[in-house]
């Protein structure tokens, strides 16, 4: 069942509200909408068991606990995919008890003609437990990006093991995100292998974000990065002033928003 809202969008407990109503059986959102299902039930009545699918970034071991207690699903979908893979190749399927480990929940096992490599810097597998970048194969693949031969050259490389596939002229997608393999055969997301981040699916380079501060003439050195607030992820930034500046976050904000988008 979907369920549309003609005048904008649902907030959380009219979305909750909607569910109940119309007897919604299985929801998707995108992961920080999910957690604000969660903190929206966890202060009021108890939804109806139901199960849910999310994606769109990475779900913190805090909320999948939060969205476990509050929720109480009968099943939850995490779905991971950049958009150059299309949708979804990988899928983890869990229980709201199920034990998250590490510091984000993992992002499952290949789907259907989908293959999932985690390799070191020389394109090798590394074993369980070890960090390395993921690669993604198999069908759905992107061409490549419009007009950017470079950066499509980086991005999707040669598949150096045709014989797993049984295709030869197959190519991977470098992820860039940073991964390991679990003993059961999952893959753990770990973080990025670059300075992108992503926040309610949309991607983020934070060198851009502290370009754009220290164009500023008050700002001597700037950070940004994640962190976890009490709403979900944030996007926050440090600055250290220019000598004899006087700080302004207000005017800061101001100029920011000029040059990046909300």
């Amino acid at each position: 069942c979907v369920v549309l809202k003609p005048d904008g969008l649902w907030t959380p407990r009219e979305a909750l509200d909607a569910m109940e109503r119309h007897g919604v059986t299985h929801a998707g959102f995108p992961t920080a909408y999910m957690h604000q299902l969660a903190l929206e039930a966890a202060s009021g009545p108890r939804p109806s068991r139901r199960s849910y699918s999310f994606g769109g970034e990475a779900l913190s071991r805090e909320s999948f606990g939060l969205i476990g207690r509050a929720l109480d699903p009968t099943l939850l979908i995490n779905g991971y995919g950049p958009t150059e893979t299309v949708i979804s190749p990988l899928v983890w399927r869990a229980r709201a008890g199920d034990a998250v480990e590490g510091a984000y929940a993992p992002i499952g096992r290949a789907v259907g003609d989908r293959r999932a490599y985690i390799l070191d810097a020389a394109l090798q597998p590394v074993p369980v437990g070890v960090t390395g970048e993921l690669h993604l194969g198999g069908d759905a693949l992107a061409r490549g990006y419009l007009g950017q031969a470079g950066q499509t050259a980086d991005r999707f490389i040669p598949d150096p093991f045709p014989e797993l596939s049984g295709r030869e002229g197959g190519r991977l997608y470098r992820t860039g995100d940073l991964a390991r393999w679990r003993a059961d055969g999952t893959v753990e997301y770990l973080g990025r292998a670059d300075a992108q981040v992503k926040l309610r699916g949309f991607r983020i380079e934070l060198g851009e974000v502290e370009a754009a501060l220290l164009a500023q003439e008050i700002v001597a050195g700037a950070a940004a990065g994640l962190r976890q607030g009490p709403a979900g992820p944030m996007l926050v930034a440090y600055v250290v002033t220019a000598a004899g500046a006087e700080f302004d976050p207000t005017a800061l904000r101001a100029e920011l928003a000029r040059r990046l988008p909300d």
